[in-house]
């Protein structure tokens, strides 16, 4: 997969156990409340891209301070090799992205990148932070600028292989990269969180860009969630 794909899947799959309270009444969440970040925890998704099959597993481990904040990695495999690990912090802000890196490279986000807001919220609302990427030896590579946009559909019920769920909050994201003030990746679709597991599914449409604006390529993703284990609890049956 290329590496614009898995910062985004990262993202996506980091909020996986960021959890919303919704009512009829109002739209109104705290992440803290629901956002279960324990080292220990995981999800794995059955994900198709582009027409390939692969399964995705996220791992929560203890994370480190940076900046004075206390993070949690999350740490990514597809098909049970290694990708990268993604560091995230929830504040009174939202749910924040603050570094990623894999065997290659390293990317700080300044500042760090707000994934969902921790405030109620009925209309879009966009964020976006600046990336710089490094080298394993701590050279600087490139910057790029992320751009995110955050829409609350609504609620709907949705079956996948981990199983049935109920009275999931839908949202509609898109993702924006610019290097040097050029668009050079752009991503958008769905994804719906289930209470008290966080995302259980997820449908994607990418589209890359060359140096003069032209569509370089264009595929799409879709991620249902297969299994977790959230505190301790079982989520779905694997495969036997």
């Amino acid at each position: 997969m290329n590496e614009d794909k898995v910062f985004v899947s990262a993202l996506l799959i980091a909020s996986v156990l960021c959890i919303s309270l919704y009512t009829n009444s109002a739209f109104a969440y705290d992440l803290k409340e629901y956002c279960p970040l324990h080292e220990g925890n995981s999800a794995t998704y059955v994900c198709i891209e582009d027409g390939e099959s692969y399964e995705e597993t996220v791992k929560v481990g203890d994370g480190e301070v940076i900046n004075g904040t206390k993070t949690h990695n999350l740490i990514y495999y597809d098909d049970g090799e290694y990708v990268e690990d993604i560091y995230i912090a929830i504040d009174s802000e939202g749910l924040k992205v603050y570094m990623g890196y894999n065997e290659d490279e390293c990317e700080i986000y300044n500042p760090p990148l707000i994934i969902f807001p921790n405030t109620e919220t009925k209309k879009p609302v966009a964020y976006s932070s600046n990336m710089s990427v490094y080298d394993i030896e701590g050279n600087l590579l490139y910057k790029e600028k992320v751009k995110v946009i955050v829409t609350f559909i609504g609620i709907e019920d949705v079956v996948v292989p981990a199983g049935k769920f109920t009275q999931c909050i839908k949202f509609y994201i898109t993702y924006e990269w610019k290097k040097e003030g050029k668009v050079h990746g752009e991503e958008s679709g769905v994804l719906l969180l289930a209470p008290g597991v966080g995302i259980v599914k997820q449908a994607y449409n990418i589209h890359e860009y060359d140096e003069v604006g032209e569509t370089k390529k264009t595929y799409s993703e879709l991620c249902r969630l297969k299994t977790a284990i959230i505190d301790g609890k079982k989520i779905g049956k694997p495969a036997p």
